[in-house]
């Protein structure tokens, strides 16, 4: 799990770094009321952001030894947790739409449906399945990896979707207090 986990930091922190880089650009045009701005800034960031996470998953489902031989030499343990880092990061594509969306929500003044967002992932989600999921599979542990690409691919349709139905609205509210 350590293996898995700093895998996935491997992903997502450059994603953080990403956004946390355009938000002054996201929130100084939305306080300028210039939307044009924020939607092409945001769509530049998502393209971005989903290269990235679609190469990075296709590297961890095509060769994932790169990056298990990082933190181990042992042969055993190399090929336990590339098979693990498969079925972990299988969904891990989505994660740059999900946390692209999470963070412009910040940018926008919406910290409140960004929380959720971010909660509904690993605490709403991930937890929960964690303990659900190993009770219809015969292997337990493979059922307890599985928790992690489907939190994922939830929370990423549940977060484009509340920001493709928001944000029009939440842009247009924005030029009516002019």
């Amino acid at each position: 799990m350590t293996v898995l986990s700093s895998v996935m930091q491997i992903l997502i922190l450059p994603l953080m770094g990403l956004t946390q880089g355009v938000q002054p650009l996201i929130s100084y045009n939305y306080g300028a009321k210039k939307n044009d701005r924020v939607l092409k800034t945001f769509k530049f960031t998502l393209i971005a952001g989903m290269i990235y996470s679609i190469i990075f998953c296709l590297l961890t489902l095509i060769a994932p030894q790169i990056f298990t031989m990082m933190f181990s030499s042992d042969i055993e343990l190399i090929d336990y947790t590339s098979n693990a880092l498969r079925i972990y990061m299988s969904m891990s594509f989505v994660l740059g739409a999900q946390i692209i969306c999470q963070q412009t929500f910040i940018a926008i003044g919406q910290a409140g449906v960004s929380l959720v967002l971010a909660l509904l992932r690993k605490i709403i989600l991930l937890i929960p399945l964690i303990y659900i999921l190993p009770n219809f599979f015969n292997d337990k542990v493979f059922a307890i990896f599985l928790a992690e690409p489907i939190s994922d691919f939830i929370a990423a349709a549940t977060t484009v979707l509340v920001f493709a139905l928001s944000i029009k609205k939440i842009l247009k509210k924005n030029l009516s207090y002019a």
